[in-house]
């Protein structure tokens, strides 16, 4: 897969997984209660009071004692615009309230303690039950669950309480203007209300209804005697407000101080002023789907400047070698080179074998030929420093890889396989392992650096990053629409992101061959599969071990060394196994067969140390860690009164 195709499905997971995290789990990120469902039934009677029965379902994810139903009462929110009046008031009933409480879907009810706030009751800390600012119309309903289990796990908390005066009758309509809860302790994952009108024998057409505060929601007028709110996700910030005209027959007993006549109050004012905030929530509904789909056209436009980017600057050059095959290897690079051009600057792990081989047959290194080590249940094999007066002519990674061994894994001359297993049972040799091995990697680096086998393309990057600018100043203008305007614009910011992000991370990462370096890697490839195939060559004769040795290094680089044996043990006399001149082919042949024995010990030793290391570098970080360091719903207001919410601790 080239790096085009992996920006594109990059870009197509990012995006989609934005999607995800925003639909799914977005909502309830951080919170320590979630609110599975809340449901109200809201019934008026004739003389404009409302009795509400309302079911939280809750889940606590830690345990907490008591919760706090404020349930305000003012008739009137903050700066409300409109005449109002303020003889106009409502009042809790407070022998209406009622408070049911089940855990686990038992009811518990019995064994709790509910006390409120207009009988000046006490919590469970003594202290007198108040609203939050010490709001004077509102009610605190306290339930104290210490008897009941709780709150812990799935709770469901049942309220019932009545309110004298909510409606608010007009010259010539009455309303019903409210809001049952402005906070809660998390996101309200579904919501129901349902309004239940005194008997009457109206058209449905004499009702109106409209919702604020939330950015998604729906209200149906079912009939003469039901309206139904659903809603979901319910987050932070966001309340339903509820504003509902009906005829004023409905109510014929309503109370005088709930009647307001006014020559600047009638249903048109009314009707007129939801009809604007219907207009400017259409115009941000307008501008919140130019936004999206923007956002949408800047993925293609992206692309075709990534896919630009690619053919200037980040495809690779066309080889002159064209070949199927390369018999022999294509220069001298050593094995920490090949991988460092074949795998696009990494230094992978069978580096560290394909270097032992190498110097194993280089004679830096020589394997003790005591067949005594080779018993299957120990299959330990020794090595020993072989030519250490001849070690300066060495580069530095293989250097490193010696001292790595001998020197931190040995005795200076000698070391073994089950020496490099175990050398990382201890947090401090764990620790010198993995930074020998990153020397080992960064020193390898450096020497295939030198080969100019890719192009230097610093200055090219920093000019192309301006591009970024694109999705940033878009990103930019989203968040000022949502922050200024109440724009829902973060779909489009999150699309911003992960262009952004994405277009960087391509830009950082995109790598290009000099021509030089491409005609090798062509070659390298070539070889790569002659080293695959070449047993079904039919005119190719094979070379002496000695030359399948050198071979094998490439092929432990390449991940092909079993497939290669296998093809070798086939083709290959087993006498050429035992000719003096092979340094490790040979090795354990009269015990084991015509096997590479010397790579599958020593990868598998590495290996096993690596992993070791790993995990006794973890097992030490969490032993310091646990040691104590440490019709929908339209935007705008209706300036509803009620208010309140719940409050847990």
């Amino acid at each position: 897969m080239n790096q085009i195709s992996k920006i594109v499905n990059l870009l197509i997971f990012g995006i989609a997984l934005i999607f995800y995290v925003i639909t799914e789990y977005a909502p309830s990120i951080g919170n320590s209660v979630t609110i599975d469902r809340f449901d109200a039934e809201i019934t008026f009677d004739q003389q404009g009071d409302m009795t509400v029965v309302e079911r939280w379902d809750m889940d606590y994810h830690q345990e907490m004692r008591v919760r706090f139903r404020d349930v305000k009462y003012n008739k009137y929110a903050a700066d409300y615009p409109l005449v109002y009046d303020d003889d106009n008031r409502a009042y809790c009933v407070d022998d209406s309230v009622d408070v049911k409480f089940y855990k686990n879907g038992v009811n518990r009810t019995s064994n709790i303690f509910v006390g409120l706030s207009t009988n000046g009751d006490r919590d469970e800390l003594g202290d007198f039950i108040v609203c939050p600012d010490y709001a004077s119309e509102c009610e605190s309903i306290f339930v104290d669950t210490y008897n009941a289990g709780r709150l812990s796990g799935k709770v469901s908390f049942v309220y019932t309480y009545t309110i004298e005066g909510v409606i608010t009758k007009y010259s010539d309509i009455s309303e019903f203007n409210w809001r049952l809860f402005e906070y809660a302790e998390g996101t309200i994952k579904d919501a129901t209300i349902t309004i239940n009108m005194p008997v009457n024998s109206f058209e449905t057409d004499r009702f109106y209804a409209w919702g604020h505060g939330l950015s998604t929601g729906n209200i149906e007028i079912v009939n003469n005697q039901t309206i139904e709110v659903t809603m979901e996700n319910i987050k932070k910030g966001e309340f339903p407000e509820l504003r509902v005209l009906m005829p004023n027959l409905l109510f014929p007993n309503i109370r005088n101080h709930n009647i307001v006549i006014h020559p600047d109050m009638n249903f048109e004012t009314l009707y007129d002023y939801e009809n604007e905030l219907a207009i400017q929530t259409n115009r941000r509904i307008l501008w919140a789907q130019i936004i999206f789909f923007g956002a949408l056209a800047m993925i293609p436009l992206m692309g075709w400047i990534t896919h630009r980017i690619y053919l200037k600057h980040d495809k690779e050059y066309e080889p002159e070698f064209q070949g199927e095959y390369y018999r022999e290897r294509p220069n001298v690079a050593t094995p920490a080179e090949v991988s460092y051009l074949y795998y696009t600057q990494s230094i992978n792990d069978e580096v560290f074998t394909a270097t032992l081989l190498d110097l194993i047959r280089r004679k830096y290194i020589k394997i003790v030929d005591d067949y005594d080590f080779l018993k299957d249940s120990e299959r330990n094999v020794k090595f020993l420093r072989a030519n250490p007066t001849q070690e300066q002519s060495l580069l530095p990674h293989e250097k490193v890889f010696l001292s790595m061994i001998f020197d931190m894994m040995g005795n200076r001359t000698e070391t073994s396989t089950d020496k490099i297993e175990k050398f990382t049972s201890s947090y401090s040799n764990a620790k010198t392992f993995q930074n020998k091995a990153t020397e080992l990697i960064r020193e390898a680096r450096k020497q295939a650096e030198k080969q100019h086998y890719f192009e230097s393309l610093g200055k090219e990057k920093n000019l192309i990053r301006k591009y970024a600018w694109i999705p940033i100043i878009y990103f930019g203008i989203s968040l000022i629409l949502w922050m200024n305007a109440q724009i829902d614009t973060w779909i489009a910011m999150g699309i911003s992101l992960v262009i952004t992000l994405t277009f960087l991370i391509y830009v950082s990462k995109f790598t290009r061959r000099t021509k030089q370096g491409n005609e090798l890697y062509a070659k390298w490839k070539a070889f790569r599969n002659f080293l695959l195939n070449f047993s079904s060559i039919e005119d190719y004769p094979i070379p002496s071990i000695i030359i399948w040795e050198h071979y094998l290094v490439y092929a432990t680089v390449f991940q092909l060394a079993d497939v290669v044996m296998d093809q070798l043990r086939v083709k290959l006399p087993k006498e050429a196994f035992e000719m003096d001149q092979t340094t490790y082919l040979g090795y354990g042949y009269r015990r084991f067969g015509p096997r590479f024995y010397i790579h599958s010990s020593f990868s598998r030793s590495y290996q096993q140390a690596k992993s070791n290391a790993a995990q006794t570098i973890a097992r030490h970080n969490q032993a310091q860690a646990s040691s104590g360091r440490g019709g929908g719903f339209g935007g705008g207001r209706s300036f509803g009164g009620g208010g309140g919410g719940g409050r847990s601790r």
